[in-house]
């Protein structure tokens, strides 16, 4: 275990060289403002997975939170707790293989009366498919 915490510490402590060689390699080529938005974007790239751990875990936490409050409001004033709406049955319904031509293209049809069923119109590719009802 210590060996592998030395370790972890060592690699800390060379990227933090590395880092500062390459700030100050830059610093000498660039001009002050050019250095400083290289050093943002060079930053956040090398740091964007912590970062979007972090955002994701402190999203959860509050949706958590939230969630349980609600349970809380629903059992005072209702005496139930309702049942999770499912947001991929309604949201992100898959398409069948009868919506997509032969030549990939998406078909639409409205729905509102059986004569128009079966009159099929041909749109180009979307980017993201959607049926008219």
């Amino acid at each position: 275990m210590k060996e592998k915490k030395e370790s972890e510490e060592d690699k800390k402590k060379r990227e933090k060289q590395e880092w500062k060689q390459l700030c100050e390699e830059k610093k000498k080529k660039m001009s002050k403002e050019e250095f400083n938005k290289w050093r943002q974007k060079e930053w956040y790239q090398r740091n964007k997975k912590k970062h979007i751990e972090k955002q994701l875990d402190v999203y959860y936490k509050n949706k958590a939170e939230e969630e349980a409050l609600l349970e809380e409001i629903y059992k005072d004033v209702y005496d139930v707790i309702p049942e999770p709406i499912n947001y991929d049955k309604y949201y992100t319904a898959k398409f069948r293989n009868d919506d997509v031509n032969s030549e990939n293209k998406y078909k639409f049809c409205w729905r509102s009366s059986k004569l128009m069923f079966e009159n099929w119109k041909f749109m180009r590719k979307w980017k993201k498919p959607f049926r008219i009802y």
